[in-house]
């Protein structure tokens, strides 16, 4: 960086040796860490929603079967964060995490992720259908 004097404000004069450019790096710098703290808590936060829903439902609501018609309901909420929620998510920021892989990677990557999403948005509204079939509710 270049050398340069600076008056801070009482008319103070500070030393400072970053350039405009090199303060652009530095905050660019700043703003991929802070992406990558929140994209981290989101994948916490997703995992952890999956585990609580699992713990849920089978400590709060009896377990699960695809028999036991009072159970059969239990695997619809987990089914639902696991796509909706978790796979999903990961789907949408498949392309801003992994910025410089291949865009075929990518874009396999986010079908696989959307597909997943998709088929586990299934079988939730599957075992929600069966409940109610299982049950006779209309």
């Amino acid at each position: 960086g270049q050398s340069n004097y600076r008056m801070s404000e009482g008319g103070v004069s500070s030393h400072y040796t970053d350039g405009p450019v090199e303060r652009h790096r530095q905050d660019a710098q700043l703003n991929k860490k802070v992406f990558f703290s929140v994209v981290a808590f989101s994948q916490v936060f997703g995992l952890a929603a999956v585990v609580l829903t699992i713990f849920w439902m089978a400590r709060y609501s009896e377990g699960f079967s695809w028999i036991i018609p009072a159970r059969v309901f239990n695997y619809h909420p987990i089914f639902m964060v696991l796509g909706f929620i978790f796979c999903f998510g990961d789907a949408i920021l498949i392309y801003r995490v992994f910025r410089g892989q291949a865009k075929i990677r990518l874009k396999i990557a986010h079908g696989v992720l959307l597909l997943l999403s998709l088929v586990f948005g299934i079988v939730g509204l599957k075992a929600a259908f069966d409940s109610h079939t299982l049950r006779n509710i209309p």
